[in-house]
């Protein structure tokens, strides 16, 4: 069960929130790595980017969410599979998770999106957040004693 809870000094107008589960994550250490990038109001683009991690591990999976300020469909990037996309009158936004699981570690990693299913770039151009987070499997250790 998920609860969300709004607290402090005035009120919220709209709200949004993905909730993806997931289960074979390593149960003493599942995070590898995260990253983020963003636009700013000075240089919008249509190319939603994480920016590059380097996983210390192998046996990842990679997961990335986005939102951007148009009202027009998101498009997950190369080599990711889109598992929720809305698009509302405050917004768009998405989460998206890699198709295939890293094997080697140090291979670098990024999560992209577009803002709409034209060619990306340069398609519809406006201010974005996108984060990715990459998971260690835990098929991939020793057993513990």
């Amino acid at each position: 069960m998920v609860t969300v809870t709004f607290s402090g000094t005035g009120t919220v107008s709209l709200a949004g929130m993905a909730i993806v589960e997931y289960s074979g994550a390593d149960q003493n250490y599942p995070l590898d790595s995260v990253s983020a990038g963003y636009s700013t109001a000075l240089n919008p683009t249509s190319l939603l980017d994480s920016g590059t991690v380097a996983p210390a591990n192998s046996n990842l999976m990679v997961f990335a969410g986005g939102v951007a300020d148009k009202n027009t469909p998101m498009v997950a990037g190369g080599g990711f599979t889109s598992l929720q996309a809305s698009n509302g009158t405050w917004g768009t936004g998405m989460v998206e998770n890699s198709t295939t699981a890293i094997s080697g570690n140090n291979t670098l990693q990024r999560a992209t999106a577009c803002i709409d299913p034209a060619p990306c770039p340069p398609g519809t151009v406006g201010n974005w957040l996108m984060q990715m987070a990459v998971f260690r499997d835990a098929s991939g250790f020793p057993a513990q004693k």
